[in-house]
């Protein structure tokens, strides 16, 4: 493979051309590497593949594509605030970042962080990453994805949710599998070693430490003290511990970081496009020797044991806990799991799943249910008071109805939405929009009749209730369309002749 330095890139059309003969190059290098792979000319992959990470080609791919996912980064912020955005690739930033990036020396970038806040309380750690950073991972990501044997029950690199969870209801179909259990590994990426990751992933431990180990890289003070506020922990790590420890820790003494924090350097970077791929790869040296008398399939970190009996359940469940607990990337720990029979409901990456009399159920989980709900309050009082946020809501919908496009109420989920979105935007145009002359009392007062109909955002305890339920669509419009008519009449100033 040849090996380049600078590009002769001036424009934008010599950008375009540029980036496909990359891509096919690229491509064509990973397809050798397969090939070699296969017939075991392992030195020889090896070799082509380290040719391959300092390669041209491979970083300008790499440089597109992390500007491509800042550019959607950007576009989703800006839709979610209901700013205007528009921006275009920027083909010379691209070229600087490819021509700077080199896996194997240190990245000089500071890291952001944000918290995200779990559904069973507490945050989670989503680093934020620059350019630079994500040309890196996604120059090991296409690497990993290109040679990475899995476990034939891992689904999360090969498959989508949809044809997981078709996967899913077509095994609780047989009714050999009567029993289920339903585990996921303890903070999976957190617990992962960085310095056993060269044996799974074939990688040199340069490239490892400077691109994935996040014990000595820079992240911003700023978000850093924000992070301490909001989980409200103690100042350092160096007041929850003795001094023995903190010692042992050298790094402790560089940033103020609390346990939590702490214990986020750990392990591998959420919020990295190239950890799921690792995270894949670890949990599929640890499944190799799964047991075989029992279906086993994962969904990144998350695990669903499916058997005939209980007892081998409980015992393909015990020989999964040792094999992680024993993991040399590790350890790992696997939450205890409540095992049921597949009559009874259970969850399952966010699916809903449960066998009767030999017909098998899929639906929407309480916690996507609950979702929904909200996001719909939410863009309806949005739309019915600033008549914004029909957009938003509608591209939710149709996300959220592809997900789960295969449940038989989803039909009747869209319309109900549908004719909500229709009776907030006559309430802004009708009535917010339009006093017709009427004094801020008057209009005042018609509000609050229509706080009623359009209350604020809130979660029920039955949310997919609101949304399904309510009564007869045409009822509605009509109580709807006298209340209007009334309060409008009553609240219209005459002028005087």
């Amino acid at each position: 493979m040849r090996r380049r330095n600078r590009s002769p890139v001036r424009s934008r059309s010599d950008y375009d051309s540029a980036i496909h003969r990359c891509k096919v190059e690229a491509r064509k290098t990973l397809a050798k590497i397969r090939r070699l792979e296969g017939e075991e000319e392992h030195a020889k992959a090896k070799a082509l593949e380290r040719q391959l990470l300092r390669s041209w080609p491979l970083r300008l791919w790499a440089a597109h594509r992390a500007q491509i996912a800042l550019l959607d980064l950007a576009r989703k912020a800006a839709r979610r605030t209901g700013n205007d955005w528009e921006q275009n690739l920027d083909w010379r930033e691209v070229i600087r970042v490819a021509e700077d990036t080199k896996l194997w020396a240190e990245c000089q970038e500071t890291i952001g962080l944000r918290a995200e806040t779990k559904p069973k309380g507490g945050f989670r750690r989503i680093y934020q990453f620059g350019m630079e950073y994500r040309a890196r991972h996604q120059m090991i990501l296409l690497v990993l994805r290109n040679r990475v044997q899995l476990h034939p029950g891992q689904m999360a690199p090969v498959r989508g949710l949809r044809v997981a969870q078709r996967q899913i209801a077509h095994e609780l179909e047989s009714d050999d599998l009567k029993w289920v259990a339903v585990t996921d590994v303890v903070d999976c990426y957190s617990n992962i070693n960085p310095a056993a990751l060269s044996d799974v992933l074939r990688l040199p431990d340069q490239v490892i430490e400077s691109n994935v180990d996040l014990k000595h890289k820079q992240i911003d003070p700023a978000q850093l003290r924000k992070m301490k506020r909001k989980e409200g922990l103690y100042e350092t790590f160096r007041n929850n511990t003795d001094e023995e420890e903190a010692e042992r820790i050298s790094y402790v003494r560089e940033l103020p970081l609390t346990i939590s924090m702490l214990h986020g350097r750990l392990g591998i970077p959420t919020g990295a496009s190239c950890s799921p791929i690792i995270a894949e790869a670890v949990i599929a040296k640890i499944l190799e020797g799964a047991p075989t008398d029992v279906r086993i399939y994962t969904w990144v970190d998350d695990i669903i044991i499916l058997g005939k009996t209980k007892i081998a359940v409980q015992r393909a469940f015990e020989s999964l806990r040792d094999a992680f607990a024993s993991a040399q990337s590790g350890p790992f720990w696997l939450k205890t799991p409540r095992i049921r029979r597949v009559a009874d409901p259970f969850e399952f990456i966010g699916y809903g799943f449960q066998r009767r009399k030999g017909r098998v159920t899929v639906k929407p989980s309480y916690k996507n249910f609950k979702r929904l709900e909200y996001e719909v309050a939410s863009w309806l009082h949005e739309i019915q008071w600033n008549g914004q946020g029909e957009t938003e809501l509608r591209l939710f919908m149709k996300g959220w109805t592809n997900v789960f496009a295969d449940w038989s109420e989803i039909g009747k989920i869209q319309r109900r939405v549908e004719y909500k979105i229709g009776l907030a935007r006559m309430t802004h145009r009708n009535i917010v929009s339009r006093p017709n002359g009427r004094t801020p009392e008057e209009v005042s007062r018609s509000l609050k009749v229509l706080r009623w109909y359009f209350p604020a955002p809130k979660t029920p305890k039955n949310p997919a209730a609101s949304v399904l339920d309510g009564g007869s669509a045409r009822r509605e419009f009509e109580e709807y369309d006298v209340a209007r008519r009334q309060y409008i009449n009553r609240s219209r100033v005459v002028e005087p002749a």
